[in-house]
């Protein structure tokens, strides 16, 4: 038989083992948590970038909360946010920055100011930030393509 020590003594040991056995199942659990975590902000930071872009005619636009077309108080003279070997491009385009097909009827979204086609620039917004009036007067609108009207519908 064990005498008392002897059994204190195991007792403690097996204490002390299943406090070890916690502490690096927690150390464990926590680096399977951190590393869960990670992979999870990764996937979240993919599915808002998807969600952040503009889908027309299979073509991705990039969304922009800071885009200028949201401050315009009348319509836009030059495109502005786009890089400008892309609007000298556009200037000299004979197709759609939108849906690539050529130009035959020229319009410019008064928004971006870039150039497009008659069935990608058909409707009409108001300007955002403009000042209105009051009374029975209407805001003034500006002919706008799909790709910033969906920016203004997101």
């Amino acid at each position: 038989m064990k005498s008392e020590a002897e059994t204190a003594n195991s007792t403690g040991n097996s204490v002390g083992n299943e406090q070890e056995f916690i502490n690096t199942v927690t150390a464990l659990s926590l680096r399977q948590i951190e590393r869960k975590k990670k992979i999870y902000d990764q996937e979240k930071e993919e599915h808002l970038q998807q969600v952040r872009n503009v889908h027309v005619y299979d073509e991705i636009f990039i969304y922009d909360t800071q885009d200028p077309i949201f401050d315009l108080k009348n319509e836009q003279k030059e495109a502005v946010g786009f890089d400008k070997d892309f609007i000298a491009d556009n200037a000299k385009a004979t197709s759609c920055y939108i849906c690539t097909l050529s130009i035959k009827k020229e319009k410019i979204c008064n928004f971006c100011a870039l150039r497009s086609c008659r069935d990608c620039c058909y409707s009409k917004r108001a300007y955002p930030k403009q000042e209105l009036l009051g009374g029975d007067v209407e805001p003034a609108k500006g002919r706008i393509c799909k790709v910033c009207d969906r920016k203004f519908q997101m």
